[in-house]
């Protein structure tokens, strides 16, 4: 479903003219000019590979109410408060190092100090740790956290040995 403008493609859509604004209650609302506001969550369809790119505004039913092709068609508040919604909504902390993992193979406990502090989780498969790149890492938990390591080849030695066994 394309954002509400007859005659328009989302491609088409005069972004710069895009009002957004948060609620007394947190929530984000868009409009365009002229017409009533929909409250909307911001989400990247390509989070990894192309993060300012293609991101979908979708209404509390959970349908598409618009695509933005680039965020760069924003005016610079506008551009902002999706950032924000976006970092808010996306935040998957970064592995810094690997501290321990017991035992060595799925399904195994894993330690690990990322920038948001220490913290401890379980891992259930090998499929659960997987390459995005040659090298970035994503890892996934049983709660289905998700973790990062943007450079594997940045970590310690043992934490880079550790990582390895699993890829």
């Amino acid at each position: 479903m394309e954002a509400t403008i007859p005659g328009f493609k989302t491609i088409d859509l005069p972004w710069h003219e895009l009002e957004l604004w948060v609620d007394p209650f947190g929530r984000l609302l868009a409009a365009w000019p002229g017409k009533p506001p929909v409250i909307v969550e911001p989400v990247r369809s390509f989070p990894w590979s192309s993060p300012a790119n293609h991101i979908a505004l979708v209404d509390e039913k959970g349908l598409e109410w618009g695509l933005i092709p680039c965020l760069d068609l924003l005016q610079t508040g506008p551009r902002q408060m999706i950032l924000n919604a976006l970092e808010q909504r996306d935040f998957v902390p970064e592995i810094l190092r690997i501290v321990k993992t017991e035992p060595n193979s799925p399904p195994c406990h894993w330690t690990v100090e990322t920038n948001a502090g220490v913290t401890d989780f379980e891992v259930i498969s090998l499929d659960d740790v997987r390459r995005l790149d040659s090298d970035s890492v994503l890892i996934s938990d049983s709660q289905g956290l998700r973790y990062r390591v943007s450079d594997h080849q940045r970590l310690d030695t043992t934490s880079r040995a550790v990582l390895d066994r699993y890829l």
